[in-house]
């Protein structure tokens, strides 16, 4: 599972770079929540925050005995800044990966990236949060969106690499951006 090799590969970057403990983990968008269980198995406490019903109903289901997993319905920049006490005392990784997923019809905000990252940065943090942004290759201008098949996507719904990287810089925040396609892990770290 390709979740499950991203986490590993990110558990395995921070335990060298970030030198920080790996106390919260929280994510943005469950889906089918194999993310959150490998997390959960890294992060003392885990925290997953999702605005489809049907995805929650199924993630709070499947997550119910793991004492160190909390799952809420909630839109993900509402979440974070109503939970910034909570969180700000504690080394936090963020997995920010709460976008429309091409089924059904499409939420009027397709990708709330840049509204997670304002409720992530207004927050006083006692240390520095890590941010993970997964499937990168989203937010760039490259074969995603120009291959000529049909996306059930709007483009001018989702922000792109520049935006991204405008929008941390105006924190004075440091980002490594990794490329590529699924067999390599693409994620957006800030420290």
């Amino acid at each position: 599972e390709l979740h499950q090799l991203y986490l590993n590969r990110a558990a395995e970057f921070l335990r060298e770079h970030a030198n920080q403990p790996m106390e919260y983990f929280v994510e943005t968008g469950v889906g089918n929540g194999t993310g959150l269980a490998a997390a959960a198995q890294v992060f003392e406490r885990c925290f997953s925050v999702e605005i489809d019903e049907r995805y929650f109903k199924s993630a709070a289901k499947a997550f119910a005995r793991h004492a160190n997993v909390s799952i809420y319905l909630n839109s993900s920049p509402a979440w974070i800044a109503a939970f910034g006490d909570v969180l700000k005392e504690k080394s936090v990784t963020f997995w920010l990966d709460a976008h429309y997923g091409g089924k059904g019809e499409a939420p009027e905000v397709e990708c709330p990236l840049l509204a997670e990252l304002d409720a992530i940065l207004a927050i006083k943090w006692r240390n520095d949060p890590v941010i993970l942004i997964d499937d990168a290759y989203y937010f760039g201008v490259g074969r995603f969106w120009s291959t000529g098949k049909a996306r059930p996507y709007t483009r001018s719904k989702w922000p792109t690499e520049a935006e991204i990287k405008a929008r941390l810089a105006d924190y004075k925040m440091d980002v490594l951006w990794q490329k590529g396609r699924p067999k390599v892990l693409k994620f957006t770290v800030a420290f």
